[in-house]
């Protein structure tokens, strides 16, 4: 997890969508996660956002897989 994300809330947001991720590229079915990100200006919704991006990406290329087709897998 990139640094960035320091509060609590923006850990917890990002690692329950990511056990989803990792869950799901293991071949399991979890339910499918929905979630609404919201908060004033400067609370880090952006960097939830971009550390999320940034894993699953990084993830991708470590395999070779496309970005564009995990995010169609997550969706």
């Amino acid at each position: 997890m990139r640094e960035t994300c320091v509060t609590n809330a923006c850990r917890r947001c990002v690692a329950t969508v990511l056990v989803n991720y990792e869950a799901r590229r293991a071949g399991q079915l979890p339910k499918p996660l929905r979630a609404l990100l919201t908060g004033e200006a400067g609370t880090g919704k952006s960097e939830v956002i971009n550390t999320i991006l940034s894993y699953i990406r990084a993830r991708e290329a470590n395999d070779g897989q496309d970005f564009d087709d995990a995010v169609k897998v997550m969706s």
